[in-house]
């Protein structure tokens, strides 16, 4: 099992991440009253559908990681072969299997005690193409059109909105709720990795183990499809031609059941398998936006335009000071950037 360590040794954050925003080289106007178009979002849903069963196929090629040793942090363990070892330098506790701390070798005979499992999701997709106008409705009204963008979709409803919406609602200027409901997504692509912690007797030692079982790059593949419904979906009017965009995208949950890790062993080569059935549960993640027009009390920035003497000379250099040594002269400047004098 890996060995982690806290401290002087680890990166500050602020070496890996960025700000949010880094305004440090914008120079600002006043603030001002602005008239300014912005994509306001009018609803915010999401909903889940039905769990997929899908058994793992024990011929996919999985990329397989296994990391054993012991899990508790400062304490010594009866081993069983002889000795006891200190655990104190594992910092990260993968597994609270108890007496274990053996260093173990994986061979043929190793038995695995699952006792936790979960699976991370990167990736949850549809091939190009599942998803068309009559799969996507409001009220029962097909969409104009479905445009997919990866894992993106975009719906139009110019022609939509004027059957579905409620006289009432735009007469006063509010959105009408609708039924939203997206049928025969499916089959899916399913990226991530299953990870299963436990212990694992092999060699007459029993130690802590974490196994990685992370899809091929194409995925695997989950059969059947998925119904999403959202009840109260709100759908603006279209204002000076511009109409309400519907987009959603999918993620969701896997869970593994009936996990177990088979050993194959060829020569001095042992290769961890796993077996069991997926569990997939899709979520759609679903928003209403319409350009919209603001009034706004803001700082604007101040960047030349393209192809100007301004744009060319760039920013003034930050005052500082800097030295240069010439024929045993020393020279102060106040630019970094361009030491003249």
């Amino acid at each position: 099992m890996q060995n982690y360590s806290s401290g002087c040794c680890e990166p500050c954050i602020c070496s890996t991440c960025g700000t949010n925003v880094d305004l440090k080289d914008i120079p600002f106007a006043l603030t001002d009253t602005n008239l300014v178009y912005m994509d306001k979002v009018y609803s915010y849903n999401k909903s889940m559908a039905c769990p997929i069963l899908e058994p793992i196929d024990t011929a996919t090629e999985w990329v397989t990681e296994v990391m054993l040793g012991a899990a508790e942090e400062n304490l010594v363990f009866e081993c069983g072969c002889g000795e006891r070892r200190s655990c104190g330098n594992n910092r990260k506790k993968h597994c609270n299997c108890g007496n274990c701390g053996c260093e173990c070798t994986l061979g043929g005979d190793a038995v695995f005690n699952i006792t936790r499992s979960y699976v991370l999701v990167t990736g949850l997709e549809l091939e190009e193409g599942t998803l068309t106008e009559g799969n996507v409705t409001v009220d029962g009204v097909a969409v104009d059109s479905v445009v997919q963008a990866g894992n993106r979709y975009t719906a139009e409803t110019a022609n939509l909105i004027e059957k579905t919406g409620i006289e009432r609602c735009r007469e006063t200027g509010l959105p009408t709720k609708n039924f939203f409901l997206v049928t025969g997504a499916g089959p899916w692509t399913v990226r991530g990795t299953i990870v299963l912690e436990g212990t694992v007797n092999t060699g007459g030692k029993t130690c802590c183990f974490q196994a990685r079982f992370t899809t091929p790059d194409e995925g695997i593949t989950v059969t059947g499809d998925s119904t999403f419904a959202v009840q109260k979906l709100a759908l603006p009017c279209s204002v000076g031609g511009v109409s309400p965009v519907i987009g959603f995208g999918f993620t969701g949950t896997v869970n593994v059941l009936n996990p177990g890790i088979t050993v194959t062993v060829e020569g001095t080569t042992v290769t961890l398998g796993i077996t069991g059935a997926l569990a997939l549960q899709p979520q759609i993640n679903v928003e209403v936006v319409r350009r919209t027009l603001f009034m706004m009390q803001g700082r604007e920035a101040i960047i030349p335009c393209d192809g100007t003497e301004a744009s060319f000379a760039g920013n003034p250099a930050e005052e500082c000071e800097c030295e240069e040594e010439c024929d045993g002269n020393v020279f102060r400047a106040t630019s970094c950037t361009s030491c003249s004098w």
